[in-house]
């Protein structure tokens, strides 16, 4: 069996690892790449899909009736080899399913559907989430795409005036995530009304999180130039991170977010945790359209 699954269309061509459901490549009909390479030396990702949990565990642990299951940031999501369910040019479906790896961190029966739609230069990605135990069943689910900053259709020396054009005025507190976790204050939002102007300093304290978004989207590039939009979808919170001077901006959907610092509760207090019961499923997406002027 392969270890990556390809979807074209005429504008975009994908490529998709079995290992983590994650993006390794988004290139252009020009050839231009719009992912983020990976370095082990920074980030060494490119775009994993987050499940059971998103972002950090307070204790490197999730507990259930009383008792630990150790698990690591972004829990299993990203680590484990999916198995192809759907392929086609323009669409693939990637499954993971419980077995006992997953068991020993998250004692619960799932199946994660992962799907990638393109069309034309627009890639859509569904997670659909179904408990197939005997018990209710909490989780979260996010994307965690890493896209080169600069974009391939600007300039290197234009990196510091690239900006995130948020669809809507944006004036709600946002929360910063540490290796502990989410921290207990929150601080002013950044976008100044709609634009968010991106340069290394915003992001020293660590990844910006939107808890409470008005916006459904936004735009990433240098005004004037082409960029790429994001629709969240049905995705009610969002991650916006890098890690200085490396070149990439994630732009995170996401169904949940990390334990508040000192969190000692269960996994079903989680923040932004779905608790599915026995047999029943939800599912969120988003969608990326590349290169597009903003407002396109």
């Amino acid at each position: 069996m392969t270890d990556e699954l390809m979807l074209r269309s005429a504008d975009l061509t994908v490529t998709i690892a079995r290992k983590g459901a994650e993006l390794t490549s988004i290139r252009d009909a020009a050839g231009r790449e719009w992912l983020w390479r990976g370095d082990p030396a920074s980030w060494p990702r490119q775009a994993p899909v987050l499940f059971p949990v998103v972002a950090q565990l307070a204790s490197g642990a999730i507990r259930h009736k009383g008792r630990s299951y150790a698990m690591g940031t972004h829990g299993f999501g990203p680590h484990l080899d999916y198995t192809p369910t759907q392929t086609g040019p323009g669409r693939c479906v990637l499954t993971l399913a419980a077995d006992a790896t997953t068991r020993a961190q998250y004692p619960f029966d799932f199946r994660l559907d992962v799907a990638f739609d393109l069309t034309g230069a627009t890639l859509r990605m569904r997670a659909e989430v179904t408990n197939t135990g005997g018990e209710p069943m909490p989780s979260c689910v996010g994307f965690h795409p890493g896209f080169v900053w600069p974009l391939p259709t600007t300039p290197a020396a234009a990196r510091n005036a690239h900006v995130l054009q948020f669809t809507r005025p944006e004036t709600a507190p946002i929360r910063r995530t540490t290796l502990e976790g989410v921290v207990p204050e929150t601080e002013p939002n950044p976008v100044q009304d709609k634009p968010l102007p991106l340069e290394d300093g915003l992001f020293a304290k660590g990844a910006l999180i939107f808890e409470t978004l008005a916006s459904r989207g936004l735009w990433f590039g240098v005004p004037g130039q082409a960029g790429l939009a994001a629709d969240f979808g049905d995705m009610p919170m969002l991650g916006v991170w890098t890690r200085p001077p490396a070149s990439y901006l994630c732009i995170e959907p996401w169904q949940g977010m990390a334990d508040p610092a000192g969190f000692t509760g269960e996994i079903m207090d989680k923040p932004g945790v779905v608790v599915l019961a026995p047999g029943a499923a939800y599912s969120r997406w988003c969608s990326f359209t590349f290169g597009v002027p903003a407002g396109g």
